[in-house]
């Protein structure tokens, strides 16, 4: 992605192969709809379909001015993080809890303050018998958030970790609100216990 200026001043301009964000954003709300339908085949379909138009982060040219830029830039990229979040929520809903294992543990290196990527990596690694590795992410995710912001983690992601600490199943993902910590209806579930076979050893 790089930028122009034009008579309005500094505009986003990205050649059409490569990001598409109307047909990203419509994917993305697609994806949207079919999870909260529970079509999880096709939420994740749409998902995949969004980050297809969008294969990588948005980035400045060396030596472009920031101010307004920068902030519609890191909008950009939050959408796409919120999408990322959002497909590994519908993997691990597919039992692919150990691929999000490795895709969650990279988003959070990039994506440290986002708690929807914590959350989910706490999930796939308590899907994956790791109950150790999810209670060291919270923990992280908690150093972080009072470093940083000075604040601990959303309400959410600590009924998440009581869960864990108690042994209970947990769903197997959240339907996201994009750009704010996804709400789960009930961390704790009564039904089948949703612990897959990884692929991993541990997290």
């Amino acid at each position: 992605m790089s930028s122009h200026r034009g008579a309005a001043g500094y505009g986003l301009m990205a050649p059409v192969e490569k990001l598409d964000l109307l047909s990203f954003r419509r994917a993305a709300r697609e994806g949207r709809v079919q999870l909260r339908l529970g079509a999880i085949q096709q939420a994740a379909a749409a998902f995949s379909g969004a980050l297809d138009l969008w294969p990588g982060s948005a980035t400045l040219e060396p030596g472009l001015p920031g101010g307004r830029l920068v902030a519609a830039l890191a909008d950009l990229e939050d959408q796409r993080a919120a999408v990322v979040e959002d497909l590994a929520r519908v993997r691990l809903a597919l039992g692919e809890a150990g691929c999000v294992v490795v895709d969650m543990a990279e988003h959070t290196l990039w994506h440290p303050l986002r708690e929807p990527g914590w959350e989910v990596l706490m999930q796939a690694r308590y899907l994956c018998n790791d109950t150790p590795g999810a209670l060291a992410a919270f923990e992280r995710l908690r150093r972080i958030l009072r470093a940083e912001l000075g604040i601990d983690p959303h309400p959410s992601v600590q009924r998440l970790r009581l869960a864990i600490l108690r042994g209970e199943s947990i769903s197997s993902f959240v339907t996201s609100s994009s750009g704010s910590i996804a709400r789960p209806p009930d961390v704790a579930t009564e039904g089948r216990d949703m612990r897959t076979t990884c692929g991993l050893d541990g997290g």
